[in-house]
């Protein structure tokens, strides 16, 4: 009696599902008998989902080429730095004629706010034993927000916190320092960690209240640094390029870990004449630019991009999918994901770019020509 008991209570248990399946199934196939003419293919029901198509960027942009300085002050900038398309840096040397008609101290930072190029002068220190400043050219830019900017002069870092430009780092020790190399370029992950590259071999790492040299075991020019970090495990993966056209043997990559660089890649590296640049993301391959073009690392091969050699000075993307390259005679090419793209138009035979930014649809590249430095923009 109590098996008969349970056994009809867990008919009655299903009962109320059986019912449901059956009113969906009629509401489903009503419409159907009603309207002979509806489709009646089912087969989307075992359909697997397409992987998505790959995105393109779009090649398309407007240029516009400006020269800053008046002639004869041999005006050039060397970096730049975009925060938005309102807010950029640019820095270098721009010398500028005064009401006399005569040159007065340089300038050497601009600061683009969305319609015009603002020139100002960064006090730099001289010595180290001295409190003297001077706006001495300044190498390179590189920003964390608005209010959060820093550059590079020779020996020097600063920061512009906003109201005033302040002196975080003085990397020259003195004239017994003869390790010390020239700062040409820095990277960081925020305002207590960066690192900076030049002559000499020369790495620092500023944790935001001292500087640590890292050594390298080169003795040459470092020209670039770009790095990525992880947003799983937190680590930072760093790469600097480094070579001289003059000593043709000297040229390689490094990769920076905590206090030292190892030289990388070394064994399969294509015969450089020197390596100017580099670039990458966590989704991208390892890109270097030098005087035989532009390759990437991938497959455990190096691949040349099929563009013009045109000294390549300096690589920047958003995305994979989204890359520009500037360099001699206003060089300038785009990755869209599928194609590269080159810009015969802005071409010249004077004007080389040297330093390189790209944020969104905005680029600006920055260099020099003739007596006067040189400024591309682009928006897409």
């Amino acid at each position: 009696m109590k098996f008969m008991i349970k056994t009809k209570w867990s008919i009655f248990k299903y009962i109320p599902a059986l019912l449901h399946s059956i009113t969906l199934y009629f509401s489903f196939m009503i419409p159907l008998l009603l309207f002979p003419g509806c489709e009646k293919d089912f087969s989307f029901l075992s359909k697997k989902q397409k992987p998505a198509a790959p995105v393109y960027t779009s090649h398309k942009f407007t240029w516009r080429v400006d020269t800053l300085g008046d002639r004869g002050g041999a005006s050039h900038l060397d970096d730049v730095f975009i925060i938005d398309e309102n807010d950029a840096w640019a820095v270098g040397e721009i010398f500028l004629l005064d009401s006399t008609g005569q040159y007065g101290d340089p300038f050497n930072a601009a600061h683009w706010n969305g319609e015009k190029w603002e020139f100002t002068r960064v006090p730099v220190r001289i010595f180290s034993t001295s409190n003297d400043t001077y706006p001495l050219p300044l190498t390179s830019v590189y920003a964390f927000g608005t209010n959060n900017v820093f550059v590079n002069s020779k020996r020097t870092l600063m920061e512009w916190d906003g109201n005033d430009w302040v002196e975080k780092a003085y990397f020259y020790t003195g004239n017994n320092d003869t390790t010390f190399g020239t700062i040409f370029k820095m990277w960081g992950r925020n305002s207590r960690d960066i690192y900076c590259v030049g002559a000499n071999g020369y790495i620092v790492h500023y944790d935001g209240a001292f500087f640590q040299r890292i050594e390298s075991g080169v003795h040459t020019y470092i020209n670039d640094i770009w790095g990525v970090v992880d947003e799983r495990t937190g680590k930072k993966k760093i790469y600097c390029t480094y070579g001289d056209r003059y000593h043709l043997d000297e040229y390689g990559i490094l990769r920076i870990h905590n206090t030292y660089a190892v030289d990388t890649l070394r064994q399969t590296l294509p015969k450089q004449t020197s390596l100017y640049t580099v670039w990458f993301t966590n989704d991208s391959p390892l890109y270097i630019g030098g005087g035989k073009g532009v390759f990437y690392y991938q497959d455990s091969q190096w691949v040349e991009v099929p563009l013009p050699r045109y000294y390549p000075s300096r690589i920047r993307g958003n995305a994979p999918n989204d890359i520009f390259i500037t360099g001699a005679f206003r060089y300038c090419a785009h990755y869209n994901g599928s194609t590269w793209h080159f810009y015969p138009e802005l071409i010249e035979n004077m004007g080389s770019f040297f330093g390189l930014d790209f944020k969104n649809d905005f680029l600006i590249a920055v260099g020099s020509v003739g007596q006067r430095a040189l400024v591309l923009t682009g928006k897409r």
